[in-house]
């Protein structure tokens, strides 16, 4: 990992259209990690499965790349936690982590996680985050999904100076990043599942063959582990989404 904080080199944009894709192309043309993309919004934003992401003015988008020295198991509810850990240790406020990759506060969306990488010689994950934090959330910016978001603004009804709280943030992942590069996912599991919005939850998973099951818990490789509705232990890799009951 490069010695120098990853805030020193953050590229700030007024606007783009998604921060994943110019990151994306600069880690093609061999771009150090640690790199970051980061606007105040977005055009074209979008999270999991290509879903829209609205990203109004206000809110906190960014890119960053890693190149992990190892299989980056759990990784996007170990970004997760970071996100959630930086906030409670700054402004004191307590977030939940809906599987596999959101933030959320009072049952509210207040982010997500969007991690796509390559492999072979020039390997790469880039990390997409995008956070509402100044953002006056209004009803004609709900989600289109049917999840309602929330800002921190909303939460706190301070407005902070987005590139401060960017570096800042930066410089928190960096750090927990290193760790993560010594430790197993496992090291993790036991704060993830604490913060988990899903421990012992009825939902409902919805892929290509459906379910409604119980949570029981999470693998020691991030994977859902339920109890359907015929009591039988089903394990959930990834789906399309998933649906609290």
């Amino acid at each position: 990992m490069s010695k120098n904080k990853w805030s020193q080199d953050l590229v700030f944009l007024e606007s783009t259209v998604t921060v994943f894709d110019d990151l994306k192309k600069m880690a093609i043309n061999g771009a150090n990690e640690g790199t970051c993309v980061v606007a105040e919004m977005q055009t074209g934003g979008h999270g999991r499965l290509k879903r829209n992401w609205i990203s109004p003015k206000g809110g906190l988008y960014f890119a960053f790349l890693i190149r992990p020295n190892k299989q980056p198991i759990g990784l996007s509810l170990v970004i997760a936690l970071w996100i959630v850990e930086f906030f409670e240790k700054k402004i004191n406020l307590h977030c939940d982590i809906l599987w596999p990759n959101d933030i959320f506060v009072n049952g509210k969306k207040l982010g997500g996680i969007l991690l796509e990488g390559t492999t072979g010689e020039n390997s790469y994950i880039s990390v997409g985050v995008g956070l509402n934090i100044n953002t006056e959330i209004k009803d004609e910016g709900r989600n289109p999904e049917g999840i309602n978001p929330i800002s921190i603004f909303e939460l706190t009804k301070e407005k902070y100076n987005l590139r401060e709280l960017m570096k800042e943030l930066i410089d928190y992942i960096q750090i927990e990043y290193s760790y993560f590069e010594l430790n197993s996912f496992e090291y993790y599991l036991e704060n993830i599942k604490e913060h988990s919005l899903l421990n012992n939850k009825k939902i409902e998973v919805i892929d290509d063959v459906s379910f409604i099951g119980t949570v029981q818990d999470i693998g020691s490789n991030g994977e859902l582990i339920l109890l359907d509705e015929n009591e039988n232990k089903r394990t959930v890799w990834v789906c399309k989404k998933i649906r609290i009951l």
